[in-house]
């Protein structure tokens, strides 16, 4: 999800045929076919069933609403199609391939699709709406997170990709941005990872589908060396992306650079990244040299699912949990890594602000208990007269 907005546009009526734009590609509109209004001159009363409320943000390939499901009385998500992009084809098959893909999987690391549809010619998706931020929010932010933490998101990440390549999907675009850090106890600090955006998956069995063979979809920073040759694509892949992800989670700089596309490109080619040790000499080795090999060049030197990714960060987590006994509670016991997680932990910010409200509501209890005693003592002594 992108930055919220808490302005709500006005409402007005949909813009006049004759404003729509010019595409010169080869499937251009035509003056027969219905125009899409253009969301960012129009504030769409309803997608379908749902009441929008207010733009949430926008991406890039669309808006995302907060909306209101008048049926069930929920609040739910809806990312939309951007206008431009509908009037394409492959655009609205991609779009809507997502849905179908995404709407059959049920797990608590995948975000929940309630809903598909279109209106005005605009496709469109209803989504559990989540609480919480990103973890591109949280590194932009420079939240510190503690390696124990780092390896619980790791481990979620894992799982839901697990799922996912357990239903023959390959996301091909996992990133910060696409990690959902979801607030699910705000008062006791509970959190749960979920992955957003599966709009570039693939079916890792399909032949044929709308991408392109060749074709390199996915973030620069984020896909793999075989993803940017264009070869055809395993869940491995998903596992170099993540090796990306907790790199930068763990040192907030990323394995391979360059000053523009072509030059990052050839850094993944031929370049090796450096130890985070480098950049984060604290790091704990185990999980610096798991890092390392999710970002291995050939698929075969990566770990073989992401069953097993999440399996070794689970055994690191209790490792390092048992080291760091004050950090972090006793970590639960836990099923098969495709399994709902029990408990999640306490974030280092919700607890600094729950220890700092503890504080103030001590501090004021003493304070009246002082000022009672003070009284009491003022009113035996006049008395005592």
């Amino acid at each position: 999800m992108d930055t919220p907005s808490d302005k709500v546009l006005p409402k007005v009526t949909p813009i006049p045929h004759d404003t729509l734009g010019k595409f010169p590609s080869a499937d251009q509109p035509t003056a027969e076919q219905i125009p899409i209004p253009s969301l960012d001159q129009v504030f769409p009363e309803k997608f379908g069933q749902y009441r929008v409320m207010k733009l949430l943000g926008k991406g890039g390939m669309g808006n995302v609403y907060l909306a209101e499901d008048p049926v069930l009385k929920r609040r739910v998500a809806i990312k939309t199609l951007r206008p431009e992009l509908a009037m394409h084809q492959v655009s609205k098959e991609r779009f809507l391939r997502e849905a179908c893909m995404v709407s059959a999987i049920k797990h608590e690391h995948i975000v929940t699709i309630y809903n598909v549809g279109e209106e005005q010619g605009i496709p469109y998706l209803a989504m559990e709406f989540l609480e919480g931020q990103s973890l591109e929010e949280i590194i932009q932010k420079k939240k510190r997170l503690n390696w124990i933490q780092i390896m619980r998101l790791g481990r979620e990440i894992a799982r839901g990709l697990a799922v996912a390549h357990a239903n023959g999907l390959i996301h091909r675009d996992v990133k910060p941005a696409n990690i959902w850090l979801e607030v699910i106890d705000k008062q006791a600090g509970k959190t749960r990872l979920k992955l957003l955006d599966f709009g570039l998956a693939k079916y890792a069995q399909q032949e044929g589908g709308v991408t392109q063979a060749g074709m390199v979809v996915g973030t620069p920073h984020y896909v793999s060396p075989e993803q940017a040759r264009g070869k055809e694509l395993d869940p491995r892949s998903d596992l170099f992306s993540m090796g990306v992800v907790l790199y930068r989670l763990c040192t907030r700089k990323y394995p391979f650079e360059g000053e523009d596309t072509l030059s990052l490109l050839t850094s993944l080619a031929v370049d090796d990244p450096q130890s985070m040790r480098n950049h984060k000499p604290d790091i704990p080795e185990a999980l610096d040299d798991f890092v390392l090999r999710l970002l291995a060049k050939n698929p075969a030197d990566r770990p073989g699912s992401a069953k097993e990714v999440a399996d070794i960060l689970q055994d690191m987590y209790h490792a390092e949990s048992k080291r760091n006994k004050n950090t972090v509670a006793k970590p639960p016991v836990e099923k098969d890594s495709t399994e709902t997680p029990k408990v999640q932990e306490v974030t280092e910010e919700i607890q600094q602000d729950v220890s700092r409200q503890t504080l103030m509501f001590t501090l004021v209890a003493l304070i009246a208990i002082c000022s009672v005693a003070l009284i009491a003592l003022l009113i035996i002594k006049i008395l005592s007269h």
